[in-house]
């Protein structure tokens, strides 16, 4: 019996290479907002920012968030349907 590894297929590689440049991305927001607050800064589009980012990671990983009205429902709707797709239940 020979195994074979699993391959997946290009658009799960796609979409999880996207999920996971977008889950560093917001982290690279939350530690500029932190920094900003350390010096004693405060920046509006910032916070804003890193909070649209983690709500994306968020709907992507099948975790409820916050979304701003700003995010369409396309978005949220192709979460999911990738997430159906990929077999993924969190």
């Amino acid at each position: 019996m020979t195994a074979h590894p699993y391959l997946p297929t290009s658009d799960q590689l796609v979409v999880t290479k996207a999920v996971q440049c977008l889950s560093n991305g917001a982290a690279s927001l939350r530690q500029s907002a932190f920094w900003l607050d350390d010096g004693g800064y405060e920046c509006a589009a910032l916070d804003d920012l890193a909070h649209d980012a983690s709500a994306l990671v968020a709907v992507w990983a099948g975790r409820a968030a916050p979304i701003s009205e700003t995010v369409p429902a396309y978005i949220t709707e192709s979460a999911v349907e990738w997430r159906r797709q990929a077999g993924r239940s969190y």
